[in-house]
């Protein structure tokens, strides 16, 4: 005869057993898929007992009202587990925030919203935004006290928002292209209806940013550099003084006067007359200045005129060439 220390036991396995469930198919596939089979269970038995009694006048009102009670019932417990058991089509859709992308260009939907992020996960994307670079838990502690770890971690790797690398016995996580457009899109969106005093000030900040990189045609990529941590400004803030300097001094023996135009051309060869950086810390240089509207910087109107030195020379910020250069 099974005792009841065993009978406890067995119970206690099944439940365990149950508890490790998880979905064949991981993602918003997963969630599509749960949602599909909840809805056509719903579906098949209130539109199987309508037609039952409309069609074979077999049953009545008490007959739909069960049948309906029992597919929604069985729809929950099918989907429940996996996408939260939404057995309609428009709750699911509702969560998309790209709608009007997908009426417009085509592009695809993502489910991600910020009200489903956790104030940790987002402070950890826009702690990684910032650093722009692949950051370890220790070093991301650091910063901004918490670690990714556990469900929030996998939950912004499921949503290919940070991709997550194990370097020994640490994990070290950098931003995906997905996660840049989340923190683009999260400057000029509103704070969440439980919003904190201090969150919804953030967010008035963001929105003046955003405003701002919109006004000057720039993008995050054309202000935030890889590898920018408060060490390396610093040591690097005399050299970067030194090139700002040098391209203003190249700029004044070109221009006939002040605000005038020359072009980038001339400019670059005039500055590596003066020094020695290479290009990519010049186009740094130039894309400071630039978003410290220490500099105007306008594409050639007549395209035709430009030669190839002249494209060559040419600097990309906020998705547009720019072939010369004007300091007040």
């Amino acid at each position: 005869m099974t005792s009841t220390t065993e009978k406890q036991a067995g119970r206690s396995r099944t439940d365990d057993a149950r508890g490790a469930i998880k979905p064949m198919v991981a993602g918003l596939t997963g969630e599509l898929i749960a949602e599909f089979l909840g809805t056509f269970i719903v579906i098949l038995f209130g539109v199987g007992v309508v037609a039952q009694v409309v069609a074979g006048e077999i049953g009545g009102h008490d007959s739909i009202a069960w049948s309906w009670g029992l597919g929604v019932t069985m729809g929950i417990y099918v989907a429940a587990r996996i996408s939260g058991a939404h057995p309609a089509p428009g709750p699911k859709i509702c969560r998309c925030r790209c709608a009007s992308a997908l009426l417009s260009n085509g592009k695809s939907c993502s489910i991600v919203s910020r009200d489903d992020l956790t104030v940790r996960q987002r402070a950890v994307l826009f702690a990684l935004l910032g650093e722009a670079r692949q950051v370890a838990n220790p070093e991301l502690e650091q910063l901004i006290g918490v670690r990714l770890d556990g469900a929030e971690r996998r939950d912004l790797n499921d949503r290919k928002l940070v991709e997550s690398v194990k370097v020994g016995r640490l994990f070290a996580h950098e931003l995906t292209d997905k996660g840049w457009r989340w923190c683009n899109e999260e400057l000029a969106a509103a704070p969440g209806g439980r919003a904190s005093s201090l969150e919804r000030a953030h967010y008035l900040v963001f929105g003046l940013f955003a405003r701002h990189l919109d006004t000057a045609g720039l993008s995050l990529a054309d202000i935030v550099r890889p590898g920018d941590t408060a060490n390396d400004n610093a040591n690097n803030a005399a050299d970067d003084a030194d090139l700002t300097a040098r391209i203003e001094a190249a700029y004044h023996s070109l221009a006939p006067g002040s605000g005038e135009f020359v072009s980038l051309r001339e400019l670059r060869l005039r500055v590596t007359e003066l020094t020695d950086r290479p290009r990519p810390d010049v186009d740094a240089a130039l894309a400071a200045m630039f978003t410290a509207q220490r500099i105007n910087l306008i594409p050639q109107s007549h395209q035709q005129a430009l030669s190839d030195a002249d494209r060559e020379a040419a600097l990309r910020i906020g998705g547009e060439y720019k072939h010369l250069i004007s300091i007040e």
